[in-house]
């Protein structure tokens, strides 16, 4: 419900969990009312270590960045 109220005022909301397994099935037993809401591209699940590299990756993929420079 929070992740809902939270993406229908256009705010990216990310879902960490430890457990890939538990991840999925939780996106997959709300995905249904995030299509019905419009939300898909605002409510994002997976690992913490997923979700920390799509926020870290956001704008470029830091490691190519990281070598760019280092050349």
């Amino acid at each position: 419900m929070t992740s809902c109220i939270l993406a229908l005022y256009d705010i990216d909301v990310y879902c960490a969990c430890y457990s890939d397994y538990l991840s999925k099935r939780d996106y997959k037993s709300f995905s249904n009312l995030f299509e019905k809401l419009g939300l898909v591209e605002k409510i994002h699940y997976g690992t913490f270590r997923e979700l920390c590299e799509r926020v870290i990756n956001d704008k470029f993929d830091i490691r190519h960045k990281v070598i760019d420079i280092i050349q």
